[in-house]
């Protein structure tokens, strides 16, 4: 029993030390997604869906270069698409799709460490970095406007679909950003996956979109332990 007690007593030691040496930023992020919907039973004509995303981040640098990344999102994704069963018939699907998005990110810092004299150039205050990775979303809520026209004169409007959602996205990221002092700018291409339907015998078509967020670092700690004076 003492033997247990030592090696938890331990592991709650490791954990402590860990937690004050860490290095990490921590901070909330807003901007644009510029959705599209791509596949090779991907209609005519596309128009994408110009939305919003926000959430928080927390980053965790491993060392001087690399850090890990997770960056849960709130965001807006999807496309409005035309098809043309004849060629005097019109079939236009608006599709708005919200996601809950978490990425998990791989994060390279490639430029020197930034001059952080209020006095030195702008150019020198800057750092750049670029960023890989993994997202899983959850499909929090949807929509659909069918509209159907012949000769450009609408025959039909319904929010009915015939096929089922997937509520889960996977996709994958690349891109970059740059910071000054506590502020992020950072773009991204984001490409999904795995369907945006499930089932079989369904259109395959996919989520892609390029994101542009600001962050802002509302934490951020780097201490080292104080050395003994001698």
């Amino acid at each position: 029993m003492l033997f247990k007690k030592k090696i938890i007593l331990g592991f709650v030691l490791l954990l402590i030390v860990q937690t004050i040496t860490a290095q990490y930023r921590l901070g909330i992020t807003s901007g644009l997604n510029v959705s599209n919907h791509t596949g090779k039973d991907f209609p005519s004509t596309n128009i994408p869906r110009i939305g919003y995303a926000f959430g928080f981040f927390y980053e965790h640098r491993i060392n001087s270069i690399i850090s890990i990344v997770a960056e849960p999102l709130y965001e807006q994704k999807g496309a409005e698409y035309t098809d043309y069963p004849r060629f005097d018939t019109r079939v236009t699907v608006n599709g708005e799709f919200d996601y809950l998005t978490v990425p998990l990110m791989i994060k390279a810092s490639f430029s020197k460490r930034p001059n952080n004299n209020r006095k030195a150039k702008f150019t020198e205050q800057l750092s750049y970095y670029i960023t890989g990775g993994l997202s899983i979303s959850y499909l929090s809520s949807y929509s659909n406007e069918v509209h159907a026209y012949d000769n450009d004169f609408e025959i039909n409007s319904d929010t009915f679909f015939p096929y089922t959602y997937n509520n889960i996205d996977v996709s994958v990221s690349v891109g970059g950003g740059v910071m000054w002092r506590e502020i992020f700018l950072d773009l991204r291409y984001i490409h999904g996956m795995s369907s945006l339907y499930k089932g079989s015998n369904v259109p395959e078509i996919r989520n892609h979109l390029i994101s542009l967020k600001l962050a802002f670092v509302l934490f951020g700690k780097k201490v080292i332990p104080c050395r003994k004076r001698r």
